[in-house]
């Protein structure tokens, strides 16, 4: 809904724009005559029509028949309308008016309704997202849970120990899918503000393997970073999420004991960073799609999340001004490549 202060604005500009285009078709009077009087009125019409709607537009036909009966059709200075001219000119400014806000009208609510549309089938994939990978651990914790209250005289202290690792595990799954959850609203609605730092991308790769130690102990990593990488202008905690979350996605979907290969290599304005896996890779038709909310692919493993992880990464890099894309390499899996604008650190600076 508009104010109303801008309602009168919009009221004030539909007398306005008549007042233009007359004085624009006084102008041009002695050069091109009066042919194209009525088009420079109609457009006018059109343009408040497009911009403001059904009353302000019907407003400004009335108001530029009469200044067109006014100025322009005999007899001049006066408004009575002696042609049929005038009249067709008056219906077909005033029908102009009409077609072209119902038209942008009809648009809207189109648009309005794909809009809920979106947001409904979002809600639903969210839900049933949370459901699925809720509900397997949920069901491992109660089930383990249940064994302990109901045999607890018979089970060794082994047994005790491995059960409560895996509740442990499972825990750990719900709270990092909730964090996710928690972390793509805040993105969404811009409460996460980034604190950029100079910092190495070796120490925040190096973290990033660090945190996910236990993850990568059945996948050798292969790293390949350039000599004299420079500093990059990044908040270090947000960066290191998606090289975490990268990397995790690597574990996921590519095959025990095969390894993960992280590159990265720079250029005169910008850096390159490349995650790879020895997997079944992403199908070309789906390299965009898979940076969507909630996507995840077909061929889903036991330990696939909510969807969240490549939607996080994307919205991470575009908030530090990079891109992030799926690019096909023979031989390889999936192959991610972060690229990041290369800026000027103060180091740099006192070296030239």
């Amino acid at each position: 809904m508009c104010s109303k202060k801008t309602v009168y604005l919009h009221y004030a500009g539909s007398v306005l724009i008549p007042v233009l285009c007359t004085v624009l078709n006084l102008v041009l009077e002695p050069i091109t005559g009066r042919t194209p009087f009525l088009m420079i009125y109609l457009f006018g019409v059109f343009l408040v029509a497009s911009r403001w709607g059904h009353g302000v537009s019907i407003v400004t036909s009335i108001f530029s028949a009469l200044l067109f009966d006014f100025c322009f059709t005999n007899p001049v200075f006066s408004l009575r309308m002696t042609n049929v001219e005038d009249f067709i000119a008056l219906i077909i400014m005033m029908s102009v008016g009409t077609i072209t806000s119902n038209l942008l009208n009809q648009a809207q609510n189109a648009h309005i309704v794909k809009a809920k549309a979106e947001d409904e089938a979002l809600r639903n994939s969210l839900l049933s997202a949370i459901s699925h990978d809720l509900r397997t651990p949920l069901t491992r914790i109660i089930g383990i849970a249940t064994t302990l209250i109901e045999s607890h005289n018979h089970i060794s202290q082994e047994d005790v120990q491995e059960f409560s690792h895996v509740i442990f595990d499972e825990s750990q799954r719900m709270s990092e899918l909730m964090n996710k959850i928690l972390d793509m609203a805040k993105l969404s609605t811009g409460q996460i503000a980034i604190h950029r730092e100079w910092n190495t991308l070796e120490e925040i790769i190096g973290s990033a393997l660090k945190r996910l130690e236990k993850e990568l102990s059945t996948h050798p990593i292969n790293t390949h970073l350039s000599e004299k990488l420079p500093l990059i202008w990044v908040d270090s905690v947000l960066f290191e999420q998606v090289i975490v979350n990268l990397i995790e996605n690597a574990t996921k979907y590519a095959p025990p004991c095969s390894p993960i290969d992280i590159e990265a290599d720079f250029f005169t304005h910008y850096l390159n960073i490349i995650i790879s896996d020895y997997g079944v890779g992403i199908p070309p038709a789906l390299e965009n799609k898979i940076f969507d909310k909630f996507f995840r692919l077909e061929h889903e493993t036991p330990q696939n999340g909510v969807g969240l992880g490549l939607s996080l990464c994307r919205s991470i890099i575009e908030m530090h001004g990079g891109t992030i894309k799926v690019k096909q390499v023979p031989n390889k899996g999936a192959v991610f490549v972060i690229t990041l604008p290369i800026i000027q650190s103060p180091m740099m600076a006192l070296e030239e």
